[in-house]
């Protein structure tokens, strides 16, 4: 096993591999907020075409120098509280791992990856707030968005080190992780 898939197998979220399981025939990824592609990977090395998007042009540079010699990647610049740049039921999975914290207009953010969600695909949204001390209990006050344009098929309360999402050991920082189907409207 070479080094980079080891560094993905100890730092992608703890529920790709559910996602996965729920949705086997996945072809297409969108990975909202990708920074160094810990998620962007683990869907890489499963073979899945992967998006990925972030505002943060050195992330994004430094994702496609590491994976470069492996596979193809379009990493695209954007800003996600602005409409994305998909068309409507584009991708079979959409993951945001820890963007939903700085998106200022929910309700429309909300909108937006339920447009490009396929009908049958899944969202994995995972999220603390600024300042990182919010209980579950208000953490979920958020999700009102989603609940109108999304069924919750689970939810977990987390937690994660101070400054390291990928470290869910130490029980620094409360975190909610859902995992959704959009509902037909």
């Amino acid at each position: 096993m070479g080094k980079a898939l080891l560094e993905v197998d100890l730092l992608y979220s703890g529920r790709l591999d559910e996602i996965m399981a729920l949705h086997p025939e996945a072809e297409t990824v969108l990975d909202i907020g990708c920074g160094n592609g810990r998620n962007t990977k683990y869907f890489l090395n499963k073979g899945l075409d992967v998006y990925c998007i972030d505002v943060d042009l050195e992330s994004l540079k430094m994702l496609i120098a590491s994976e470069a010699d492996r596979y193809t990647l379009m990493p695209l610049r954007c800003n996600a509280n602005f409409p994305l740049p998909f068309r409507d039921k584009t991708f079979d999975i959409i993951i945001d791992s820890y963007l939903y914290t700085f998106i200022r207009d929910r309700m429309g953010y909300a909108g937006e990856v339920h447009r490009i969600l396929d009908e049958n695909g899944i969202f994995l949204l995972e999220f603390d707030m600024t300042p990182h001390i919010y209980t579950h209990e208000k953490l979920e006050k958020y999700l009102h968005p989603f609940i109108c344009l999304f069924r919750i098929e689970r939810k977990y309360r987390i937690y994660h080190e101070w400054g390291n999402v990928a470290n869910e050991e130490l029980r620094h920082v409360p975190a909610i992780s859902l995992v959704m189907r959009p509902k037909l409207l």
